[in-house]
């Protein structure tokens, strides 16, 4: 049974400075949420507090109805209920699979028929239940991970703290074991908030990511909204590669803007937004966005470019573009020789106005 993870103007100071600035969220029963962002942003901080390995200097957090951090309130972490797995998996050298796993249940004095049977299936779970009788040292990587999944879900946890734990894993082990963390989260419905510095592992699994800097919460949103529709430049940034343009509000109307750019010839025509006539913004456009073609296009957005440069990289190009000799990153299917004079174009509606 999944629960409600509720966290209330949680703050945390180091020597005098801001780790974690009042941040607050929820997390519904049976979500995935991460905590996303670059080193010293508070996300395992957060997770740290969440666990009870640290303390808050202010702030709340409940699990469901039960107070577990807060004013004259603090709940040890033996006694939160919850799985937790590291970036080190930290498993046991001397013990086999099946005592790592049963490690916590026989140190609650569980009754020994009940431990054999929950190891067992949540082994058969994760796909594990051929290495019960192996050392740490004789799996590989993608198995130590999860034998140290399977030790924190062994329990039955209403609650899963998870803390970077793909970070050691080669790149296509990774992307393995994405997906199956994915379809692992889904199938048992249990309440998982996740840490990492890794957008693509935010994008993939979560049902809501926070995206933190600095100890503040910089934008709270599903996967796709924050990518697609990022609250400022920092987020647009981290959240993947991105085109820039600053520029002025020229037009506005109710079915468009117009961003007059400080680049001749290049206009920008953009959803209609509640910002003055002469404001300063700053444009963003991605770069799947935008469409590479030798042909001209009789659209709002369409320009003449040359392509300088040209990269291919397993079913996409990456291709570098001069656009009134400003810089644009566009990708394309087909490959498109440096020095090819083209047209790019973008759909208004995918054109994301900033502050500037």
């Amino acid at each position: 049974m999944s629960l409600e993870v509720r966290v209330e103007q949680l703050s945390r100071m180091y020597a005098g400075s801001f780790g974690l600035k009042s941040l607050s969220f929820k997390a519904p029963p049976g979500s995935f949420l991460t905590l996303l962002g670059p080193s010293g942003c508070g996300k395992t901080t957060t997770l740290r507090c969440l666990a009870g390995l640290a303390r808050p200097d202010t702030g709340a957090v409940w699990f469901g109805d039960r107070q577990v951090n807060g004013p004259g309130v603090f709940v040890p972490p033996e006694r939160r209920d919850l799985g937790m797995v590291f970036q080190s998996y930290a498993l046991w050298p001397h013990m086999t699979v099946l005592d790592n796993i049963a490690y916590g249940l026989r140190s609650r004095r569980e009754a020994k028929a009940s431990i054999g049977e929950r190891v067992r299936r949540t082994a058969e779970r994760l796909g594990i239940e051929q290495y019960l009788e192996r050392y740490p040292a004789q799996l590989s990587g993608g198995q130590q991970q999860r034998v140290a999944l399977a030790r924190s879900l062994v329990y039955e946890p209403d609650l899963l703290l998870l803390d970077e734990p793909l970070s050691n894993l080669d790149a296509r082990l990774r992307q393995q074991m994405l997906e199956e963390f994915t379809d692992m989260q889904r199938r048992l419905g249990v309440t998982t908030i996740y840490v990492t510095h890794d957008q693509e592992e935010a994008l993939v699994m979560s049902t809501q990511v926070l995206l933190l800097d600095r100890g503040d919460l910089v934008q709270a949103a599903p996967p796709q909204e924050l990518f697609d529709h990022p609250r400022n430049r920092f987020a647009a940034e981290f959240m993947g590669e991105a085109n820039f343009f600053a520029g002025t509000v020229a037009e506005q109307g109710d079915s468009r803007m117009v961003v007059r750019t400080g680049v001749d010839g290049l206009n920008i025509v953009a959803p209609p937004l509640p910002v003055r006539r002469g404001a300063d913004v700053t444009v963003m456009v991605r770069p799947h966005r935008i469409n590479v073609r030798r042909q001209s296009d009789d659209l709002p957005n369409a320009w003449p470019a040359t392509v300088r440069h040209s990269t291919f990289s397993g079913g996409v190009t990456a291709i570098d573009l001069d656009l009134f000799g400003q810089p644009l990153r566009a990708t394309a299917l087909d490959g498109i020789a440096a020095g090819e004079k083209v047209w790019v174009s973008v759909d208004p509606q995918n054109v994301v106005i900033l502050d500037a």
